[in-house]
């Protein structure tokens, strides 16, 4: 009987017969034997971590905390995330994407009052939210809702996100300045993360890193904000202030951080472009370099190759009586020209051999992997769509997802808290009425939902789209409401009161049959 076990398998003559084969076929491979007992002596059940193989003997790699890697790193890697975005079009495209899909023309507030506790009936409480909504639209559509009173609501949602993919955090105060054109006074104030810093004269320490305070339990205590921006135009020694997180009578947040977490402990955030930065770098080179390749191949360079290795003479002669010497960017051939050539001179042309045809199919490998590391598939990245239908649709509905992620994450900590802090002022102004509001947290809770509609993804085949919509609707699986947000991205309750509207004045134009009566007992 052939014993077929694996330690009779791995047993040294066999391994000796394998090698002493594989070598007369040319192969340069050598098969080790591998027992238990070996890999018992070694230590480690994981190749990677044994360190003993050749691919990964040059491997360094460290078990730091995330604060040690905040410390070390995120100076860097914020001062080359902002490089790759401003001159690298893959990282432009990937940021920019992102943002547009994720905020585009706005991300609107849509109170969602829990009713049915509140006790309040479907009319009361959509009364309720309409004049809620008026009156918040009137603070976050203008600039008024900004303490620089430059940008609306939604600019300061696209630069939000923008600065916090960039930089890996941004920093927002929530102070109070009165202003004649607006009845409300809070205002957002962004701050990049560059400007929360640990003051020179503090080291960091386990309470205090990069400009984050906090206690033992990791909750934020504090921030150090800086007077100006490190790379600024600012002149004079900065100077901090350290601005606690919240209220110490009222417990109302002064500072939101917005920032992508990853880790138990993270105080701070790493720019979005962290894991591909070397690899843009990489691709923006090549795509330089032949970028300058075509650009040479296009220029018909020519070499005039003479026996006697004497330079081209210019003709004529300069006020000394010397013929000039030529020199190679005084050489030039218009159309048709004749050029005579001395004895023993020859032409030389040179081929570079540009455009690479090989360089679009590598490029294409590099950013697939890019928009792997990014949750954003090449297609996306490259705006090429260029596959079947099926495939178009993957690609796009796999970044949906990251994009309804992003978003979600968005919401949740910046505009939700913004608009919680309005509605407080609302209240306490009386420009809206909430009974209740400050008395429990969960009847504040009731108040403050709220769902924040964003625009909808676009559809390939709008056809298909709206037919599987209706399908759903019909089947019970989804709802008008839902179906029209993730169509269009519009308000049911809005479109339904507007084509009420439409339908009125059609009928009354002349342009619409009236619907017809209902029979009643009276009318049949």
């Amino acid at each position: 009987m052939v014993d077929f076990s694996l330690k009779n398998i791995l047993a040294r003559p066999v391994v000796a017969a394998c090698n002493a084969g594989l070598s007369m076929l040319g192969h340069d491979i050598t098969v080790s034997a591998v027992t238990s007992e070996s890999a018992a002596v070694t230590g480690h059940g994981y190749n990677a971590a044994a360190g003993l193989r050749r691919a990964v003997r040059g491997w360094f790699s460290d078990g730091a905390s995330a604060d040690s890697h905040i410390s070390t790193d995120l100076e860097s890697l914020r001062n080359a995330s902002g490089d790759a975005y401003r001159n690298q079009p893959i990282a432009t495209s990937a940021i920019r994407g992102l943002v547009t899909n994720v905020v585009g023309t706005g991300l609107l507030m849509q109170s969602r009052i829990d009713a049915g506790f509140l006790g309040l009936s479907d009319d009361e409480a959509s009364d309720w939210q309409t004049h809620t909504e008026r009156e918040f639209n009137l603070w976050f559509g203008s600039k008024d809702c900004d303490a620089a009173h430059t940008h609306t609501g939604v600019e300061l949602q696209e630069i939000a996100l923008t600065t916090a993919l960039l930089g890996g955090d941004l920093f927002t105060l929530l102070p109070f300045i009165k202003r004649p054109s607006s009845p409300y006074h809070l205002c957002a104030h962004l701050f990049e993360g560059h400007q929360v810093s640990t003051p020179d004269r503090l080291t960091e320490n386990a309470s205090l890193v990069q400009g984050v305070e906090t206690d033992s339990y990791g909750a934020p205590l504090a921030y150090w904000f800086s007077s100006q921006h490190p790379g600024g135009l600012g002149y004079g020694p900065r100077k901090w202030q350290r601005i606690p997180a919240f209220g110490k009578e009222s417990g109302r947040r002064n500072v939101l951080h917005l920032f992508k977490a990853e880790r138990p402990g993270q105080r701070r955030g790493f720019p979005y472009l962290s894991p591909v930065l070397e690899t843009l770098k990489q691709i923006s080179r090549l795509t330089e370099a032949e970028l300058m390749a075509a650009v040479v191949s296009g220029m018909m360079s020519v070499f005039i190759e003479s026996d006697a290795g004497e330079q081209l003479q210019g003709s004529g002669q300069d006020d000394q009586g010397n013929t000039p010497t030529l020199k190679s960017d005084e050489i030039g051939l218009g159309h048709g020209t004749i050029v005579d050539l001395a004895p023993g001179e020859r032409i030389n042309t040179a081929a570079p051999g540009r455009p690479n045809g090989a360089f679009d199919p590598f490029f294409i490998a590099i950013v697939r992997q890019i928009g792997a590391a990014l949750e954003q598939p090449a297609d996306i990245l490259l705006k090429q769509f260029n596959k079947s239908y099926a495939a178009s649709r993957a690609a796009f509905l796999m970044a949906w997802k990251f994009y309804k992620a992003r978003r979600a994450w968005l919401t949740r900590n910046f505009c939700q808290p913004i608009y919680e802090e309005w509605l407080v002022e609302a209240i306490t102004i009386g420009r809206v009425k909430a009974p209740g509001f400050f008395d429990d947290p969960a009847i504040r809770q009731a108040w403050c939902n709220a769902h924040w509609q964003g625009p909808a993804p676009g559809h390939l085949d709008p056809e298909k789209e709206v037919n599987a919509a209706v399908n759903r609707i019909n089947n019970r699986l989804s709802t008008i409401a839902e179906e029209t947000a993730g169509l269009t991205g519009g308000d049911y309750d809005d479109n339904h009161r507007q084509q009420v509207r439409e339908r009125k004045m059609g009928e009354k134009d002349g342009l619409i049959e009236p619907l017809p009566v209902p029979k009643t007992k009276e009318t049949s």
